[in-house]
């Protein structure tokens, strides 16, 4: 990240709408919050919270007077951190506030392909597409994908009549970025439908490795995950010269497990909480995997 560069992320410390816990935020439902019982409750922070830069920081920090901190709070900034209060040569620092609290429509965009065989069962795919900033990564290498995935299925059916045994579901989730708002109004709207049919949940967000992969998912996936890389050539003719075939084999190189339990199978950690595939997974119960 450059030294402007600037790390963003919701402070909400709940996922989903917070005025309509547990229920999907339609028209229709009753909120059982306001923004100022939220803000009471402390679901909403009640203290503005700024982001700032490795740069502003620099500069706020440098200038700090009073005592030195303890060892274990001085921080990798090149600067010896100090306790304040006040800043050298009575400086001061004026921060304006332009930020409200509103309330804003968030619309999920979804698509299918009906499966042949066991229609009413699903595959589900997605990501979100909105950014903090631009999203060039963050989420639009994801999207990018998740779109690529969408077409070649589609050329695939009208070439060659082929259809996928399960139905096969494209999600693209708004307002990621404000605590997982869209996956998580559709989860707790279609909550009983997924607990019953929804197969897996795959999730593509910040797809930005090289010439492997990586994987975040659960124990039951790690064969699976497994034996599919193997399916799949190495697109790295540099990997290819060193005698590694499948996407398998540098998988298994560059992520090696520290751990007998799964042989033979790449490190591949849990999922966590830091994206979509967390209201299926701790919702719903769906399987996920974190791309």
């Amino acid at each position: 990240m450059p030294n402007d560069g600037v790390q963003r992320g919701s402070i909400m410390k709940i996922v989903g709408d917070p005025l309509t816990p547990l229920y999907p935020a339609k028209p229709t439902i009753y909120k059982t919050r306001d923004i100022e019982k939220a803000k009471k409750d402390g679901i909403i922070p009640s203290i503005p919270a700024l982001p700032i830069s490795y740069t502003t920081a620099y500069k706020i920090l440098s200038r700090m007077t009073g005592r030195p901190v303890p060892k274990n709070w001085q921080g990798y900034i090149n600067v010896t951190y100090k306790t304040g209060p006040g800043f050298s040569n009575d400086e001061t620092i004026t921060i304006d506030v332009h930020s409200s609290l509103e309330l804003k429509t968030v619309r999920n965009v979804i698509g299918y392909i009906r499966g042949r065989d066991e229609p009413d069962r699903y595959v589900l795919v997605g990501n979100h597409f909105d950014a903090w900033v631009y999203g060039s990564v963050d989420p639009n290498s994801g999207t990018a994908v998740l779109a690529e995935v969408a077409r070649a299925m589609v050329q695939t059916m009208n070439e060659t009549g082929w259809k996928p045994a399960r139905s096969i579901v494209f999600n693209a989730w708004d307002a990621e970025e404000y605590s997982l708002i869209g996956s998580t109004e559709f989860v707790e709207e279609f909550d009983e439908i997924l607990r019953q049919r929804a197969v897996v949940y795959i999730n593509m967000d910040c797809l930005y490795m090289n010439h492997t992969i990586g994987v975040r998912t659960t124990p039951e996936f790690y064969q699976i995950v497994t034996e599919a890389t193997k399916t799949i050539p190495n697109f790295s003719e540099k990997e290819r010269r060193a005698g590694r075939t499948s996407l398998y084999d540098t998988f298994i190189k560059t992520s090696p497990r520290n751990d007998s339990l799964f042989p033979n199978i790449p490190q591949m950690n849990l999922p966590g909480g830091n994206s979509d595939h967390k209201p299926f997974l701790t919702y719903s119960g769906t399987l996920s995997n974190h791309l």
